[in-house]
Formats: C-alpha cells, sequence, structure tokens
C-alpha cells in the first residue's frame, strides 16, 4: 500500500486485460484514420451526424406507417429514404463536404472541363 513500489498494473488484470489491450492497440489505425485527411475535415469526418440524422428519418417514415406486411416493404421504405438523401447530397445545394475542398486532396490530378473527342469528321 503506503510506501510499496510501483507495479505494472497490466499484470494484475490477467489475460482478458491484455486481449482488451491488444484490440485497442490493433483498433488504433481504424480510429484515427480520419487524421490522413487534411484538418478542415476532420470535424466532419469523426461525427457521426449524417447517420443518427438519416436514422432519425427512417424511424420517423417507419412511424407514419405503423405496421410493415414483409420485409420488402421495409427495404423499400429505407431505400426510398437513402434515395431521396442522396438526391438531395448530389443535386442539392447542401454539401456536407465541399467540391473545392475535396478537391485538396488530390492536387495532381486534372479536374478541369473535359472537350469532346474529335472524331475526325
Amino acid at each position: 500500500m503506503h510506501g510499496e513500489s510501483p507495479r505494472d498494473e497490466r499484470s494484475d488484470h490477467g489475460p482478458r486485460t491484455h486481449r482488451t489491450l491488444g484490440r485497442r492497440h490493433a483498433a488504433k489505425a481504424e480510429v484515427l484514420a480520419f487524421t490522413s485527411f487534411p484538418r478542415a475535415h476532420w470535424v466532419k469526418l469523426w461525427s457521426t451526424n449524417p447517420l443518427e440524422r438519416l436514422n432519425t428519418e427512417v424511424k420517423r417514415r417507419a412511424r407514419v406507417v405503423g405496421v410493415f406486411p414483409n420485409a420488402a416493404s421495409v427495404i423499400r421504405l429505407v431505400g426510398a429514404v437513402l434515395a431521396d438523401t442522396h438526391d438531395e447530397w448530389q443535386a442539392g445545394d447542401h454539401r456536407y463536404v465541399s467540391v473545392g475542398s475535396i478537391a485538396k486532396l488530390y492536387p495532381e490530378r486534372d479536374t478541369g472541363a473535359v472537350s469532346e473527342p474529335n472524331t475526325g469528321d
């Protein structure tokens, strides 16, 4: 207790703690994958807000239906929500990460306008 030398805490907790520490170490690269992007993207990438918003929309629409007659109807509903969300993100002014911001990820790529191919006519 008092006056004892500090102990290696991992050795006191047995093999279960060693497995947990091993899993944490193995998951570190995946958890921190967002750090390979520019800092301006970090807040958007580590947030789960878009996923939570999508789940909320699915729940809201499911409550309107009440009871689904079969699994296919659930799949159709979720598919419709996903399609609507995709359309909003593609066509709308709402962008989670701007095109200009994404272009900074690959500055060496030519993203300029492409002319029509010359068919020799």
